[in-house]
C-alpha cells in the first residue's frame, strides 16, 4: 500500500514539474526588451505620450542589435515587402521625439553598437499581401514580430514541411515563436508574415 501511495505520489510530482517547466517557455529576455520597446514606441506615439517614448529610447538603447540580412524573400508581389513607414529603433524615437510625433518615411536609423545578441529590422508588408523571409539557423531559434497599432499580421514559421507553433498577443500585433532545427547542421527556415488589412503595414522582426 505504501508503495502504491508513494508511486502516486512521484507521478504527481512529475506532473507538476512538467507544467511548470512548459510555464517557462516564453522568450529570451532581449526579444522581451525589444518586444517592451515596440509597445512603448506604439503607446507614445498613440497617446503622444513623451515620457513613454522616453522609456522607449531607454529600452532600445539596452539592445545590440545586428541588421537582419535575409538569404532570400518570397512575395505574392513584387515589392510587397518593403521599407517601413514606422520604424521600431531608438533613432526613429528620438527622432519623434524631436518632431512631435510625426511619423514619415525616413532612411533606415538604425545602427548597430556592440556585440549584437539579436537580429532585428524593421519592414512594411503592402495590404493584402504576404513575404516569406528566408534565413538560416541551427538549434533553438526564436523569431518576435510586432506590428503597428491595431494592425494584425498573420505569422508563421516552418523548416522543410514542419510547422511550428506561434503564438499571439495584443489582438495579434504580436506573434512570437521558440523552434528547435536540426542540432548538427544549419538550415533554412521560413517565416511567412500576411497582412490581411487593406492597408500598408509597418513591424519590427526580431531573432535570436
Amino acid at each position: 500500500m505504501k508503495r502504491i501511495i508513494l508511486t502516486a505520489l512521484m507521478l504527481l510530482i512529475g506532473i507538476f514539474l512538467s507544467i511548470e517547466v512548459r510555464g517557462e517557455n516564453k522568450i529570451a529576455e532581449e526579444l522581451e526588451l525589444l518586444k517592451k520597446a515596440a509597445l512603448l514606441e506604439r503607446q507614445a506615439v498613440r497617446e503622444k505620450n513623451q515620457y513613454a517614448l522616453i522609456d522607449a529610447i531607454e529600452t532600445y538603447g539596452k539592445l545590440s542589435i545586428d541588421p537582419l540580412m535575409a538569404e532570400t524573400v518570397e512575395e505574392t508581389a513584387s515589392g510587397a515587402l518593403g521599407e517601413p513607414v514606422w520604424q521600431f529603433n531608438e533613432k526613429y524615437c528620438e527622432y519623434l521625439l524631436d518632431t512631435d510625433f510625426e511619423v514619415v518615411k525616413l532612411k533606415d536609423l538604425s545602427a548597430m553598437r556592440g556585440f549584437p545578441t539579436i537580429m532585428g529590422r524593421s519592414y512594411s508588408l503592402a495590404p493584402g499581401s504576404s513575404a516569406s523571409i528566408m534565413l538560416e539557423g541551427m538549434g533553438e531559434c526564436q523569431m518576435l514580430v510586432v506590428s503597428e497599432d491595431n494592425s494584425k499580421l498573420n505569422v508563421g514559421v516552418s523548416y522543410d514541411s514542419m510547422a511550428f507553433p506561434v503564438e499571439t498577443e495584443e489582438d495579434g500585433t504580436v506573434s512570437w515563436s521558440i523552434f528547435n532545427l536540426p542540432q548538427d547542421e544549419i538550415v533554412p527556415v521560413k517565416i511567412k508574415i500576411e497582412n490581411p488589412s487593406d492597408k500598408s503595414v509597418s513591424f519590427v522582426i526580431g531573432i535570436k
